[in-house]
């Protein structure tokens, strides 16, 4: 297991890969950073991907109860997903998926059937996460797609 300490850093860390981008602030003298980085849309207001990936993993994520566990996955070195599973104090468990490519890519996650899946990714579009129940082992991963798996209750695999 790792320590509860590890884990908010690596939330943090999370957020900051997560840029934003804000209108030109006179009074603050900043210069106003590139829409693509936003987390809301500057024409409509609505929140982008980022945003939604962001409040998917505050909803989710149970800082003091969460720990971040030892990961393994057949993506040798990572070069196709990125995957953490947190196991809570109370027994519940979840994994945070990450598609790191422009292409599908089909993941398999034992024990994950029964259980729900919140994705982000360019089907949900400018809105929150898609939540779906699982019905296989498989999960099917649309390019940069982020996913939180909600693991079934019951035994651990």
């Amino acid at each position: 297991m790792v320590s509860t300490r590890h884990h908010h850093f690596f939330l943090i860390n999370l957020v900051l890969l997560l840029p934003t981008g804000y209108p030109e602030l006179h009074d603050l003298q900043l210069e106003p950073l590139f829409p693509s980085v936003s987390l809301l849309n500057w024409t409509t207001g609505e929140g982008t991907a980022k945003y939604w990936t962001l409040k998917l993993l505050i909803e989710t994520v149970d800082i003091g109860n969460d720990e971040a566990v030892v990961t393994q996955t057949t993506d040798i070195g990572g070069v196709n997903v990125f995957s953490q599973a947190f196991v809570g104090k109370n027994g519940r468990r979840w994994v945070l998926i990450i598609n790191k490519r422009y292409a599908t890519v089909d993941v398999s996650l034992s024990g994950c059937t029964g259980g729900r899946m919140q994705i982000i990714n360019e089907a949900s579009g400018f809105g929150p996460a898609t939540e779906i129940v699982l019905t296989a082992d498989k999960i099917t991963l649309s390019a940069f797609a982020v996913t939180v798996i909600h693991m079934p209750t019951g035994n651990i695999e």
